[in-house]
């Protein structure tokens, strides 16, 4: 969060309004992407803490090579699918940018923020799979690291005066790094019995994380139109130079529903797990609580 914030003024200061407005309009539809991992991170985040649960190691790792099986290949048609119509697609016009700085740099940071998106599919289930054995405070640890490691990232190419792409490289290639760091940690010390193989692939496991992860679809659809979206329309009907004057003051407002997810989202899995073990009571219990509280 902090990190977050105070590069907000050094990057509206070395960018300019449009191109951060691009920027935040291409961050935007990157993250509304979301979807396209058909809701199987989180299908796997609840099939994981039920078999944690039942204390089945064996239904864990089949669920864990399926998703991510599943999720690098969904990445790979994604990447061959981007390089297809990269040349077809008017960048410019697609952000609504004038500059010839902003024009020349739309497509290449497009091409960075798309493929960091890829990279991080796959790389997903790590964070899911901590937080399904309520073990997210590792994650959590490895994002803090990254988020540093970007911020410093991020001061260095302004000072360097580097592009926007190199800005956007720097802001998301050492958040990669720190996932495969955390990814490393998981399957190697952590819960090395968990690690992905092509012999656990089993169809109709990948089958059930498709079924759970329909209905999570449906949520992240529902958010991307709720949330997602709104720099674009303002991007497409203002400018791109309009989008901070309202994205910035929304980060704040994001501030009350990010600080609830840090109360309530951990005890998504502890109440599948609970659920698992015959708990219906602690879990009853436990929601009332979180809710009042």
């Amino acid at each position: 969060l902090a990190t977050s914030f105070i590069s907000v003024p050094l990057v509206v200061g070395y960018l300019g309004s449009e191109r951060y407005g691009m920027w935040l309009t291409m961050s935007s539809l990157v993250a509304a992407l979301g979807p396209l991992d058909l809701g199987i991170g989180l299908g796997l985040l609840t099939v994981v803490s039920d078999a944690y649960g039942r204390d089945d190691r064996e239904a864990a790792r089949r669920a864990i090579s399926s998703a991510a099986v599943m999720l690098t290949m969904i990445a790979a048609l994604a990447v061959v699918v981007f390089g297809a119509v990269y040349f077809l697609i008017p960048w410019a016009h697609l952000f609504n940018v004038a500059t010839p700085t902003a024009v020349a740099e739309a497509g290449p940071a497009s091409a960075v923020l798309f493929g960091a998106f890829a990279l991080g599919l796959p790389l997903s289930i790590t964070g899911q799979i901590q937080l399904a054995h309520q073990s997210s405070y590792i994650s959590s640890a490895w994002a803090i690291a990254g988020n540093l490691g970007s911020f410093i990232a991020l001061v260095a190419i302004i000072t360097l005066h580097g592009s926007l792409p190199l800005l956007v490289l720097a802001l998301t290639g050492v958040g990669l790094v720190a996932a495969s760091l955390n990814g490393w940690f998981l399957f190697r010390r952590q819960l090395p019995w968990l690690m992905p193989q092509l012999r656990d692939v089993d169809f109709r496991a990948a089958r059930g994380l498709l079924k759970t992860g329909s209905f999570f679809l449906v949520l992240q659809l529902s958010g991307l139109v709720a949330y997602q979206l709104d720099n674009f329309v303002i991007a497409q009907i203002l400018g791109a130079s309009a989008v901070p004057e309202y994205a910035i003051p929304a980060k704040l407002f994001f501030l009350a529903p990010m600080l609830l997810s840090f109360v309530l989202t951990p005890l998504w899995p502890a109440y599948r797990e609970s659920f698992a073990r015959g708990d219906v009571a602690w879990v009853k219990r436990t929601l009332r609580r979180s809710i009042i509280l």
